[in-house]
């Protein structure tokens, strides 16, 4: 995942660009002059208008943080947890652990003391969810060859995307579940550096560094990640979870969640039935209730 930084630096900080991105020379972690209110409300307002959007953004960085190559993935790096020109990512991710659900935090917001007890969740949720831009498609280099060429390969088909789209792990608290895949939808211009299957030119169709030859049918190939933009991400997941109360209690969500109990118990009954059934005393019983019913 890439993403533009828009991260404001303090006007009496020195700044030393490195290849760590822009770096403080000084150890303060007030990185902002944005007031601790402004932060809060902002932060807050962003939570309660779309949470599920801001979960998702929050799970891609957490799923950037926690791969092992999250010097490529993550960038930029927070600031805040770059010391000596050496990234941090055991106190990133230390302090990762520490996020409640993202709902809970919402509310925990409405407190008083929510800087005094959540101050450097505070600082990283309103860093990655507010100073971050969306992220964007940027190829990467390679050292081994592509397929059809280098670029960023996308298909006109769900179908042929989706198996590239492996499940993956997020983040244990989302409201999208802990396992999730993304399709991006995305936005091409017409333009030559976009290579097409389903183009009659070869000029369009083939690469100079391909190895397969021929793009296939509803391949696109993009050598230049100006020429795309993400419009939508289809995000699939299998367990969603609802901050509804309404559909978390009662008898048949118990049943839901103990599946096996269940089927037990309902084998159970049902050979006391066929056993209560072939009983001359209970027969007789039951003939005399028929009676009394008016059944008979």
């Amino acid at each position: 995942m890439k993403q533009d930084e828009q991260y404001e630096i303090p006007k009496d900080k020195n700044v030393t660009k490195t290849g760590l991105d822009i770096l403080y020379t000084s150890r303060d972690r007030s990185v902002t002059d944005d007031s601790l209110e402004k932060k809060i409300l902002s932060l807050k307002h962003l939570l309660e208008k779309d949470p599920k959007a801001a979960d998702l953004k929050w799970s891609l960085f957490v799923a950037a943080s926690n791969t092992y190559r999250y010097d490529s993935c993550l960038k930029p790096f927070p600031p805040m947890y770059i010391k000596n020109e050496c990234k941090d990512i055991e106190a990133l991710r230390k302090a990762i652990e520490s996020v409640p659900p993202l709902p809970l935090m919402c509310k925990e917001l409405n407190d008083a003391s929510a800087y005094e007890n959540y101050g450097e969740t505070i600082e990283l949720l309103y860093w990655v969810l507010l100073r971050l831009r969306d992220p964007y498609i940027k190829s990467v280099q390679k050292e081994c060859r592509s397929q059809f060429g280098k670029g960023i390969y996308l298909s006109s088909e769900l179908g042929v995307s989706l198996p590239y789209s492996p499940v993956g792990y997020g983040w244990g608290g989302s409201l999208l579940g802990s396992e999730i895949s993304c399709i991006a939808l995305c936005e091409l211009i017409n333009h030559p550096d976009i290579k097409r299957g389903d183009s009659k030119d070869n000029a369009r169709n083939t690469l100079n560094d391909s190895i397969g030859g021929r793009i296939p049918d509803k391949y696109f190939v993009v050598t230049n990640s100006d020429l795309v933009r993400i419009r939508y991400l289809l995000v699939y997941t299998q367990n969603l979870r609802t901050t509804s109360t309404a559909d978390n209690s009662g008898l048949l969500v118990w049943f839901k969640q103990h599946k096996l109990l269940t089927f037990v118990l309902g084998y159970v009954v049902l050979l006391a039935s066929v056993g209560l059934t072939q009983n001359k005393q209970v027969e007789k019983y039951y003939r005399l209730f028929i009676q009394k019913a008016g059944f008979e």
